[in-house]
């Protein structure tokens, strides 16, 4: 950790770093990125000191760095998978970067159908109490999207929901859409049969 911190402060300094065969890396995260593409240094631990720094007692500007290196790592939808806990626990974590970090993860696996919607319905409530309503927002259309996906969640989802009601801003209640309740096909079954 010591190390990343002292990158991300070189990396406001950073003009184009070149390795010794040339190439060029306009920050260290895209150098970092590159080494770990090419096996010179541990992707998967890049990508935990990633998920890491955002638990950490790093100022607010310092875990968009991480978020940046994350975002050039390019977690595939099984790393993201293999992490999900670890993806859902941002959603807590306090901070906006962390929180659409923590999102965008759920939203990978669930596009890629490899989302168990307990543990992150579980994990939801502290995003939908975000004072950002942006965050909150997002993570109302994500639980809608999981319902849809998983109609046998629908009861913990609508719970999970409540909680946003329950949001001490009143245009966070205001603005927050209902969770789409009709029925629907599923998986062959007509719509009712689920």
């Amino acid at each position: 950790p010591d190390a990343a911190r002292m990158l991300h402060d070189q990396d406001a300094r950073a003009g184009n770093w070149a390795d010794a065969d040339g190439p060029r890396w306009q920050t260290w995260a895209d150098g970092l990125a590159q080494l770990s593409g090419q096996g010179h240094l541990d992707r998967g631990r890049l990508i935990d000191e990633c998920l890491a720094a955002f638990t950490r007692d790093f100022d607010v500007n310092r875990v968009g760095w991480y978020a940046t290196l994350l975002d050039r790592l390019d977690p595939s939808p099984a790393e993201v998978a293999a992490r999900a806990p670890r993806y859902f626990g941002l959603l807590g974590a306090g901070s906006k970067t962390a929180g659409l970090t923590g999102q965008s993860g759920a939203r990978r696996v669930l596009d890629a159908g490899l989302l168990e919607p307990g543990p992150l319905l579980d994990a939801s409530g502290p995003a939908l109490l975000f004072p950002q309503k942006s965050i909150a927002m997002a993570q109302l259309q994500l639980i809608d999207k999981v319902i849809a996906r998983f109609p046998a969640a629908a009861a913990q989802g609508i719970a999970t929901v409540a909680a946003g009601f329950g949001h001490e801003p009143q245009d966070h209640q205001e603005a927050a859409p209902p969770p789409d309740l009709r029925p629907r096909e599923t998986a062959g079954h007509p719509p009712g049969q689920v």
